[in-house]
């Protein structure tokens, strides 16, 4: 009698414990969040028609790179119709150079104000924007507009970058 009793003991313990166990794993796993660079807030430029003011896919090759950086931001990009770009948590201007070629290239200057936005103690901060004036080279653009000045997210257009299509 007192070996089934040690018996049933020793198993109610030791699924007690794993319960236990289980129980800590599964609060830990829910308290993690992704803090990923995937929900970063960007700016977006959509590539458009100069005359039609339709969106357009452009180039055979596109890359843009941050100025005076080596950051790639997007390597020979081809068919795309927009561009998603970080800027800067500290600065509150950020330079985009947009390479057609080895040769042929323009340059945007995005002028903002920086606005930290809290997201969890795990994650800290993210950068909310307001944009406030662009200055561009217009090489082979001609012309960017504004659209839509608070970046909070990355679901709407915030310039069309316009370029006169080939003949």
């Amino acid at each position: 009698m007192k070996n089934t009793i040690y018996k049933i003991k020793k198993t109610v313990c030791g699924w007690g414990t794993v319960l236990l166990l289980l129980f800590i794993f599964n609060f830990i796993s829910c308290s993690e969040n992704d803090c990923s660079l995937g929900g970063r807030p960007s700016v977006r430029f959509s590539f458009m028609n100069s005359k039609t003011h339709a969106i357009v896919n452009l180039f055979d090759s596109l890359t843009v790179t941050a100025l005076d950086t080596d950051s790639i931001l997007l390597n020979r990009g081809k068919g795309i119709n927009h561009i998603t770009l970080p800027l800067s948590y500290v600065n509150e201007e950020t330079t985009f150079v947009l390479h057609y070629s080895r040769f042929l290239r323009d340059t945007i200057w995005v002028k903002h104000e920086n606005y930290p936005h809290f997201i969890s103690m795990d994650c800290g901060i993210s950068m909310f924007y307001t944009l406030k004036e662009v200055q561009y080279t217009t090489y082979l653009l001609d012309s960017i507009t504004l659209v839509n000045p608070d970046i909070n997210d990355n679901e709407k257009d915030n310039y069309h970058i316009y370029y006169t299509p080939d003949n």
